[in-house]
Formats: structure tokens, sequence, C-alpha cells
């Protein structure tokens, strides 16, 4: 995520469009879009005012033109790299239907519906195809260890509700990784 802060104001860079956030790997390429969750705008204010001592409440959505995934962000070894750990992942219900979420710090955020529902995912093309009852349970006894057994400290896990409806295909699903590989 590429960004500055200027007197009280953070300004994150975001597709002109949209207020999808432009992800940048390591080396400085773009590499996708992606949705600005409340969660995930916390952390990084979060790990901002701790690396800076600042005290900033929220982000601005600084809409930019002329990128595409694949380009490689201007003057990269100017930004200053403020980690946060996120990891994308599945697990896996059957072959073919898995539960997924996002790893953000030690806290799991679980794709879901109200009422206590996990989404269940087809592994083929990332489409939500149903949901299964008793999340907080699965996450708890099964989902939970599961990631630690994959070797990611997880603190907390939340179902998240807001991210995915039925039908709808989870962006980069091929990127998501397999807990049990």
């Amino acid at each position: 995520m590429l960004g500055n802060f200027h007197d009280d104001v953070i300004n994150i860079e975001c597709e002109t469009s949209s207020a999808d956030l432009y992800v940048v790997d390591a080396d400085g390429k773009y590499i996708e879009n992606i949705a600005m969750h409340s969660y995930l705008e916390s952390d990084v204010i979060d790990a901002i005012n701790a690396k800076y001592g600042t005290n900033f409440t929220q982000l601005t959505m600084q809409k930019v033109t002329g990128i595409a995934i694949g380009d490689d962000c201007p003057n990269w070894n100017a930004y200053e790299k403020i980690e946060i750990l996120s990891v994308y992942l599945k697990i896996p219900f059957t072959d073919s239907l898995f539960a997924a979420g996002l790893l953000e710090g030690s806290t799991f955020y679980l794709y879901g519906e109200e009422n206590d529902k996990v989404l269940q995912i087809k592994n083929e093309n990332g489409e939500v195809a149903n949901t299964y009852e008793g999340a907080t349970v699965m996450l708890q006894t099964y989902i939970i260890p599961k990631i630690r057994e994959k070797g990611y400290e997880v603190e907390n896990s939340i179902i998240d509700t807001t991210s995915y409806n039925m039908g709808d295909f989870i962006p980069n699903w091929e990127q998501y990784i397999n807990v049990l590989s």
C-alpha cells in the first residue's frame, strides 16, 4: 500500500474508479488492487502512529491515474516501509470446498455471514458457493489450529461478514495459501 502523510492527513493511493488500494510487493511492483476494510485501515493507522509517534485517526483516499498492475512504482527506494503482516489463507472443508480469510497481524478474519455462518468457496475458481453453520466453533476447533500448524501466530479471530456474498468470486483466489499444503 502506498501513501504519504502531511499535517493531519494520511493520503493512500487508490484506483481512480474506486476506493481499491494499490498493493505493491517488496520489490516495488504493483501486484493488485484490494478493497480497504475497516480492520485494515485501523492496522495501518496503528502502525504509522506507533512508528512515528503520531496521532492519526483516519486515512484519506488519494485517487491516482496511469498505474497498471505489473508496473514498477516510481522512486520505490525513496519510500520508507512499514510492514504489516497480511496473508490470505484458505482452509479445506473437502477437496473442492474451502473456508478462507485474511490473517492481519495476529488476527484472522474469516469470511462469513451473519448468524455464525462460514462461507464455503469453490477451490476451482474462488466462487462463494454456500454457507455452513457454526463458524465460531469451527474457528476454535479446526481453522485456528490448522493455521497455527502452518506456522502462523493467531491470537484473535473475527467473522468478517462484509467482504463477500453468495455468487461472488474471491479476487486473486489462486494466491491464497492452503494451510494443509
